[in-house]
This record gives C-alpha cells, structure tokens and sequence, in this order.
C-alpha cells in the first residue's frame, strides 16, 4: 500500500466533519526550519493533528534520526501510520521503538483491504496541552491548501486515465492497421 492510498483511506474514515490536507509544511519550531507532514487534519475546534505514514519498519526507523522530528507547536496530537501488514509482521518492534522514541505518539492501522477496513485507533496520542487552536484565518488557509492539493490529484489522475486511453487507442490503431497491411500481403496499403 503506497502513501497516497493510506492518505486517502485515513481522510475518508475520518468523515466529512474533519478537514485532512495531504503533504503539508509546517514550521518544526526555535527557527530549525520547515517539515513536511504526511498527513494534517483538524475539526472544527481547530486543533490540528499531524500523521506520519510509514510503509516500510526501515522507514519508520529512520524518522526518530531527522534533524527536524514532528515538533511543531502547532500540532496538538501526533500519529503514526502503518499499513496493516507493516503492523501485523511488527507489532512488537514497532511498539517497543515508539515506548523508547516517542512515546506520546498515536498509532492508526490501515487496512485497504475492502470498504469496511477502514484505518483504525491502536493506541490514541497524547495531546500537547500547550497548542493553540487555528484561528479562523489559519483554517481557512489550510481550508484552500486542502482543496488544492485534493483537486490537484484528482485532475492528475483524470490526466493520467486520458493519457493511458489515448495511448490503448493508438496502440490498438497500430495493430489493427498492422494486421491489414499484413493481410494484403505488402509493407504499404
């Protein structure tokens, strides 16, 4: 299961009440620079989440190794996110890491298999008690963030989808007009 699927499957469980952004910056805090979040969702408190996406135990642990580590003030509650067979190969490790690295962070399980495994909560994150909620105008930006990059997708996926039927068209032209030529017994009509 790649990134974008578990990004999509964690939105969609998450219903129409919360907002979810894919691929957002957010500033790491004390002037070390900006990050990228896999994933950001808030409801309409403001409080923002953050969650990191993780497909492969390598990946996971060389998160806690980033000069830049999910710290930004703005988060209220950090999540990490495995794919169910991520999870279920290791649990233990996975857990053992996060008791020693972070243990303050949320664990979601995606499992894509069909369209009642929806990600679920194994262990919910602890909330920072010192984040501050969005105001209006920070939710509205991420509001118009949000639509952009869902609606980018969206578009690249349709283009993607034109462009492979364009190419099916003309490959079978091809041989359609291969096999004529062949029929007739010469290289050219």
């Amino acid at each position: 299961m790649t990134e974008q699927e578990m990004q999509m499957w964690i939105a969609s469980s998450l219903g129409m009440s919360v907002n979810a952004i894919p691929n957002v910056l957010l500033d790491a805090g004390d002037g070390r620079g900006w990050y990228e979040a896999d994933l950001v969702y808030f409801r309409g408190n403001g409080y923002l989440f953050e969650v990191e996406i993780k497909t492969s135990f390598n990946d996971f642990k060389k998160d806690f190794e980033k000069g830049k580590y999910h710290t930004s003030r703005q988060i209220r509650g950090f999540y990490y996110a495995f794919p169910h067979t991520l999870w279920d190969e290791r649990q233990e490790s996975i857990i053992e890491l996060l008791g020693e690295k972070n243990p303050r962070a949320g664990i979601m399980i995606v499992s894509g298999r069909n369209a009642t495994g929806l990600p679920f909560v194994f262990q919910r994150a602890k909330l920072r008690k010192d984040a501050l909620p969005l105001n209006r105008e920070q939710q509205l930006a991420f509001f118009r963030l949000g639509c952009r990059k869902w609606w980018k997708r969206e578009y690249e996926a349709r283009q993607q989808s034109w462009w492979d039927e364009q190419k099916k068209f003309y490959e079978n032209l091809s041989r359609h007009l291969d096999e004529e030529i062949e029929n007739k017994g010469g290289d050219t009509p």
